[in-house]
C-alpha cells in the first residue's frame, strides 16, 4: 500500500470512529467558548444595569469577546467536516442549519423590539448559518488552498474595506467604513476565516495528521462532564443564559436601586 492509500485508510477509519462517538476536545472547545460568553454576558448585563462598573469597549474586553466569537466559529469549521466528511448528508445538514437559522432569527426579532436600532441583524448564529453553507465549498479543496483564503478573508479588512460598502444591506460582509450599532456583529470578513481554518484542523484529523490518540482522549471528572454537556448543548444554553442573566440583574437593580 503507498502511503498515499494508507494516510486516506487512516482517514476513513478516523471519520468512522468520531461518527461514533464525540470528540471531546470539541466540546471542550465549544464548552470553553459557552462558559466564556456566560461570563462576558454577565459582566455585560451588570454594566448595562448600573450595578457594576465595567469598561467593556476596553482592549481587552474586545479581545475577549474576539475570542469568543473566534472559538465558536473554529468549531464549525470542525465539526462540518466530521458530520460531512464521508459525502453529504443533508437531513441531518439541513436539519442542523434550520434550527439554527430559526435561533437566528428569534434573537434578531426580540433584539429588534428590544433595542430598535442597535438590533442584532448579523450577530454569531447568524455567521454560523453563512459559514456553513460556504464551508461546503471548501471540504474538498485542498488543505494549503483553504488555510490561504481563511488568511485573505481574516486580512481582506485591513484592505478592501470602502464606503461603497457602507449601504445597510451589505453590512453582513464587514467591509463597510461606518460601524454598526448592533449589540453583536459578527460579519463574514473576517470572521468567515475561523471557521475556514475548522475545517483545516478538521481535514488533519480525518487524515491522520493529528494523533489518534489526542481524538480518542476522554477525561473522566466532573470538570470534563461538565465541559461535554455544555459543548454538546451549546446551542440552547446561548438561547436561554442571556434572557435568565438579564432578568436576574434587572431584578438586583430593581431591588438595589
Amino acid at each position: 500500500m503507498t502511503s498515499g492509500a494508507a494516510g486516506q485508510a487512516i482517514g476513513t477509519i478516523a471519520v468512522k470512529k468520531m461518527a461514533l462517538s464525540r470528540v471531546f476536545l470539541l466540546d471542550a472547545l465549544r464548552g470553553v467558548a459557552v462558559l466564556a460568553m456566560i461570563a462576558y454576558h454577565l459582566s455585560w448585563d451588570l454594566h448595562h444595569f448600573q450595578l457594576a462598573e465595567i469598561s467593556l469597549f476596553s482592549a481587552p474586553w474586545r479581545w475577549f469577546s474576539y475570542f469568543i466569537a473566534g472559538t465558536f466559529l473554529l468549531a464549525v469549521g470542525i465539526s462540518l467536516v466530521l458530520a460531512q466528511g464521508r459525502g453529504f448528508r443533508a437531513a441531518t445538514y439541513f436539519r442542523r442549519l434550520g434550527i439554527i437559522a430559526l435561533c437566528a432569527g428569534i434573537i434578531s426579532a426580540v433584539t429588534w423590539v428590544a433595542f430598535d436600532e442597535a438590533f442584532i441583524f448579523f450577530g454569531i448564529l447568524n455567521c454560523i448559518v453563512v459559514s456553513s453553507v460556504l464551508g461546503l465549498v471548501f471540504l474538498r479543496v485542498p488543505v494549503a488552498v483553504v488555510a490561504g483564503v481563511g488568511l485573505a478573508v481574516l486580512l481582506a479588512p485591513l484592505y478592501l474595506k470602502s464606503p461603497a460598502f457602507d449601504a445597510s444591506w451589505l453590512w453582513w460582509l464587514g467591509l463597510n467604513i461606518t460601524t454598526p450599532q448592533a449589540y453583536d456583529y459578527v460579519p463574514l470578513f473576517p470572521w468567515f476565516a475561523w471557521p475556514l481554518f475548522g475545517i483545516v484542523l478538521g481535514r488533519m484529523a480525518i487524515t491522520g495528521r493529528i494523533p489518534a490518540s489526542l481524538l480518542a482522549w476522554s477525561p473522566n471528572g466532573a470538570p470534563a462532564a461538565g465541559l461535554r454537556w455544555l459543548g454538546r448543548h451549546s446551542l440552547l444554553v446561548y438561547m436561554l443564559h442571556q434572557p435568565v442573566l438579564f432578568g436576574l440583574a434587572w431584578g438586583l437593580a430593581s431591588l438595589l436601586l
